[in-house]
């Protein structure tokens, strides 16, 4: 599992209600290294949303990066139209919603330069994604009372489910085939 810093000041309230962290190459149909890196994120991965001046949101990767056109509810910058919306896309489910853990905080908790978020000056980079070394992925959450949760197996019910939240397997397959009548 590794953990990820990514800066949405311009989408925030876009991607976190959508589950989404969406990229594309530029203009010149170049894809910087900070938005390159989405295609490292994997499933179980924690990412930190970070929207202007706090840390906002804590997620988990659900699905790995695919090809898929902009999400029809994320801004266009000014020099952006349709004709260049293909991207990459990632899911993620949150964990930890409406935080406010404060850009002087996290300067405090996380170590200053790159590769990480923050600048040699100790305030956010202007960088989509940073990766987040395990110490200060754990200073984050501690700071922020969040417990992520353990690794999940593809096709299986996640461990943290409380029993009796969901349809039995049988029950599932029933309305799947009653859905493709």
């Amino acid at each position: 599992m590794s953990y990820w810093w990514a800066s949405q000041n311009k989408n925030f309230r876009t991607a976190i209600p959508n589950g989404t962290l969406w990229t594309r190459p530029r203009v010149n149909n170049v894809l910087p290294e900070n938005r390159r890196a989405l295609q490292d994120l994997a499933p179980d991965d924690i990412v930190f949303h970070y929207g202007a001046p706090f840390v906002r949101a804590v997620s988990r990767v659900v699905s790995s990066a695919i090809d898929w056109p902009r999400p029809s509810n994320y801004p266009r910058g000014p020099r952006e139209s349709e004709a260049n919306d293909a991207g990459k896309l990632v899911r993620v489910e949150t964990i930890a919603i409406d935080l406010k853990l404060h850009r002087d905080r996290v300067a405090e908790l996380v170590a200053w330069g790159t590769p990480g978020p923050l600048s040699r000056l100790g305030v956010p980079r202007e960088a989509y994604l940073s990766p987040l070394s395990d110490i200060d992925a754990d200073a984050l959450l501690q700071e922020l009372d969040v417990k992520t949760p353990s690794r999940s197996l593809p096709g299986r019910p996640h461990e943290d489910w409380p029993a009796g939240s969901g349809l039995t397997d049988a029950e599932a397959i029933a309305r799947i085939r009653v859905d493709d009548v």
